[in-house]
């Protein structure tokens, strides 16, 4: 794991709090999809393959539950619109003075702040739906609840 994609979680958190995994997965996508458009290079270590409910990468599990585990990241349960039980996750206020964003250059934290800004309020249902209007999935020929091409790596570049 590296700390700049740990950061990365941290500020997604910190500015899209009430976060499901889905939430942190589609946006640490569209920011990693914007960064490779304008700077030649994710921010994340993450490597997206076509899930069934878009870009994931199986690693997102464990940087949450390393961020649980230290107490920087408390989760609650919450429900969604059929009924079923979800993880949320938020920054302990008590711990939010420790977080350090040293590892995001300036740059990145732009090409956050824009995405968030852009989706701010937007749930796992919308950020899924953008996600899959991306280059990368459509070139697959991915489409929601569809299994085309499921475990397919994607391609940031195009």
């Amino acid at each position: 794991m590296t700390e700049k994609t740990r950061q990365l979680i941290l500020y997604l958190l910190k500015n899209h709090p009430g976060s499901s995994i889905t939430n942190l997965m589609k946006l640490a996508y569209l920011t990693d999809l914007i960064s490779v458009k304008r700077n030649k290079k994710q921010i994340s270590n993450f490597e997206y393959k076509r899930h069934y409910y878009g870009p994931f990468d199986k690693r997102i599990y464990q940087y949450v539950e390393g961020l649980t585990e230290a107490g920087i990241v408390g989760a609650k349960s919450d429900f969604g619109i059929t009924g079923e039980e979800f993880s949320v996750f938020s920054i302990n206020p008590e711990k939010e003075k420790e977080i350090s964003f040293d590892k995001l250059e300036s740059e990145e934290i732009d090409i956050l702040d824009e995405l968030l800004g852009s989706v701010r309020g937007y749930g796992a249902k919308l950020l899924t739906e953008i996600a899959y209007q991306t280059k990368p999935m459509k070139k697959l020929g991915a489409t929601i609840g569809g299994t085309e091409k499921l475990g397919e790596t994607l391609d940031l570049k195009i």
